[in-house]
């Protein structure tokens, strides 16, 4: 963190990678579980009852969602705007329905992709990072023939890559937030069929292991979008 402040019980900070962001909550690594005394029968402290982890299994749902829906809805508004600005005389109504199909044909994209990913017919080599992510912005910006059609397609393709994040964090892995909504419903499940409460802390362990082979992955893609450039 290169900035920190905190108003009131939130502490807000800036990083010295800035790529993305994140909202870390009380409870949510498993961190809000009452303390046991040394013979592990006597509670000295109880959980907040504010924290994420006190909250009913679809609230704690919902705020693991909403992070892929605001990147979802970003992309739209995005889209949006840029078929308000075409010169096609569109009506709201028309306005807001090519924003949404332009969207759904987004994540089609997406889910073709992953298919071709886990299928074999495209590789880990054909992954980017943020790296190659900026380096395709440069491309799509030097190819324009105009300020202003670069300006609509590096729009085009933030929005694109704004419908990206929100999907691929809704994947079920580990660390992710989609990861986490699955393991938050079986977890409710087990509890609910068998009348105990697991620790929260195991949860967080299997998303710490998640996050470490996602930072593997990262350092990968890091490596090989640096690799791309240099060679081109």
């Amino acid at each position: 963190a290169i900035w920190k402040h905190k108003r009131g019980e939130t502490l807000y900070t800036l990083r010295v990678l800035p790529f993305g962001g994140y909202c870390a909550m009380e409870g949510e690594d498993g961190d809000a579980e009452p303390a046991q005394a040394d013979s592990g029968l006597t509670q000295t402290a109880e959980i907040d009852p504010r924290s994420f982890t006190a909250k009913p299994w679809w609230q704690r749902c919902i705020i693991l969602v909403a992070g892929a829906a605001a990147n979802f809805v970003f992309g739209y508004l995005v889209l949006a705007i840029l078929w308000a600005t075409a010169e096609q005389n569109l009506n709201v109504l028309e306005v807001l329905r090519a924003a949404w199909l332009n969207s759904l044909y987004f994540v089609r994209l997406i889910y073709e992709s992953l298919v071709m990913l886990f299928s074999g017919q495209a590789g880990l080599k054909d992954l980017s990072g943020p790296v190659g992510i900026v380096s395709a912005v440069g491309e799509v910006a030097a190819q324009s023939a105009s300020v202003k059609e670069a300006a609509q397609n590096m729009a085009n393709f933030f929005a694109f890559i704004a419908v990206n994040l929100g999907v691929m964090n809704l994947l079920p892995i580990p660390a992710l937030d989609g990861g986490r909504v699955f393991s938050t419903i079986i977890m409710s499940l087990i509890e609910k069929f068998t009348r105990r409460t697991f620790s929260r802390k195991i949860e967080s362990y299997i998303h710490a292991g998640g996050f470490i082979l996602l930072l593997g992955l990262m350092a990968f893609t890091l490596f090989n979008d640096i690799a791309r450039i240099v060679t081109n």
